[in-house]
């Protein structure tokens, strides 16, 4: 496979699965890599312990996201002045 026919081949395989993201690397041999970084600053976990600690507070900030946004009200603010919406946020 050349060069020509790699980008028709990966929209193909990204095709058939609606949750690929177009996020990926393609090998020499027409092989499509996906790459995925996690980054810490947290010192004390190292590898596998840092990845499963990610993966258990996966989503946790859409669903603080959703509670400021729905149940307080944050996702309309109190007024167009800036000030005004961050004395609203820090009361």
């Amino acid at each position: 496979m050349d060069a020509s026919q790699m980008e028709p081949a990966i929209e193909k395989i990204e095709g058939e699965n609606p949750n690929t993201e177009r996020l990926h690397l393609t090998g020499m041999d027409g092989t499509v890599w996906k790459i995925f970084l996690m980054e810490t600053n947290d010192l004390e976990r190292w590898g596998q312990q840092a990845l499963e600690h990610y993966w258990e507070r996966c989503g946790k900030s859409e669903e603080v996201h959703g509670i400021l946004k729905n149940d307080l009200t944050g996702g309309h603010a109190p007024s167009a002045d800036f000030g005004s919406c961050a004395v609203w946020w820090y009361l």
